[in-house]
């Protein structure tokens, strides 16, 4: 369930049903992180290239960010940045829920 459902609150709508009538996994009050699920956004310093456009293919506008090529980057750096984030998203350590990594911008470029 990677909805803020939390937000629909302040409008009357609630999810609760849907946890049990759908078997849709939901955090306790409906947070969008929680005990259930959490959601990392491109965690850690991995290396990716900003501002690439196949129309415009000159090279001045790129940024490389933590290097840009992930054979440059650091990979200590990269798994120390990543479990600081994990430590903050999830400080219960014995939290049994699923975490989800969404690399947004590792996608395609055709």
């Amino acid at each position: 369930w990677n909805l803020p459902s939390f937000q629909c609150r302040s409008y009357g709508v609630n999810f609760t049903y849907a946890e049990s009538a759908y078997g849709f996994t939901m955090n306790k009050d409906a947070e969008f992180m929680g005990n259930k699920i959490s959601l990392l956004y491109d965690p850690g310093k991995f290396p990716t290239i900003l501002n690439f456009s196949l129309e415009d293919q000159s090279l001045d506008d790129l940024e490389f960010v933590n290097s840009g090529l992930p054979q440059d980057g650091s990979l200590i750096e990269h798994l120390l940045a990543f479990q600081q984030e994990i430590d903050q998203v999830i400080p219960d350590k014995l939290n049994d829920g699923i975490v989800i990594i969404d690399m947004e911008q590792w996608g395609a470029t055709w």
